[in-house]
């Protein structure tokens, strides 16, 4: 029994800690996407002004 109550945590830490590592990785890729969009604007006003 208790080698079954074990084997039931590990397998809740290691979807808790993959969970984890997906939710992290998400964060970082929409940090990254809104710094391209600012950038992008940035780059959009830049532009215009430089056309003129």
């Amino acid at each position: 029994m208790s080698n079954e109550n074990n084997l039931e945590k590990s397998s809740q830490d290691y979807k808790k800690s993959q969970y984890g590592s997906w939710y992290k990785k998400s964060e970082e890729k929409k940090k990254a996407e809104i710094e391209k969009k600012e950038e992008s604007l940035i780059q959009k006003f830049l532009n215009i002004f430089n056309k003129k």
